[in-house]
């Protein structure tokens, strides 16, 4: 169990294995849960400019543009 900031707690089925992608990969626990969620479903690609899902072995970060040309 979490409790957030907001005081919501947090709990579900990602959430034992996000502890432990936690601490394998550095993780902070959002990303956590997004990469446990990705692996329930075998997702190996994500859109992110957030440089730490590039620690995950398996997964394939694609950085989107930040200026797109009209």
């Amino acid at each position: 169990m979490l409790r957030a900031m907001n005081g919501k707690v947090i709990f579900g089925p990602f959430f034992p294995e996000s502890c432990t992608l936690m601490q394998e990969h550095h993780l902070l626990i959002t990303d956590a849960i997004h990469v446990a969620a990705m692996n329930k479903e075998k997702v190996t690609h994500i859109a992110s400019n957030d440089k730490d899902f590039s620690r995950v072995p398996g997964l394939s970060v694609w950085k989107p543009q930040s200026d797109i040309d009209a």
